[in-house]
């Protein structure tokens, strides 16, 4: 700055680039992604980690939310899961909460 006589307020640093490092990171964690549409960062973090990158979590979690990707939460087909414990309610029993009785397979028809 004292070579050229200007203030050194004056100067400032140019906007870098995307260097080809996250260019290729963005589309790994676009691929994985698509394959897994259910999963959350978490999960393709631990995918992009065995396949060699060296990422962290918040940065998978920003780059799907820069992009626009989101995990498909509690899509099972058909709607809710079937209740497989096939519970009664049972009225009348001491406690302050409603109480439930599991049924076995063959009972309480």
């Amino acid at each position: 700055c004292r070579y050229f006589r200007l203030h050194r307020s004056t100067m400032r640093y140019g906007a870098r680039e995307p260097d080809a490092w996250m260019k290729r990171l963005r589309a790994a964690v676009r691929r994985v992604s698509g394959e897994h549409s259910q999963w959350g960062y978490a999960k393709i973090t631990r995918l992009l980690q065995d396949e060699g990158w060296q990422v962290g979590k918040r940065v998978v979690q920003r780059l799907r939310r820069e992009m626009g990707l989101r995990g498909n939460p509690g899509s099972v087909e058909g709607g809710q899961a079937p209740d497989c414990l096939q519970r009664q309610r049972i009225e009348g029993m001491s406690g302050s909460g409603t109480s439930f009785m599991i049924a076995r397979s063959g009972e309480f028809g």
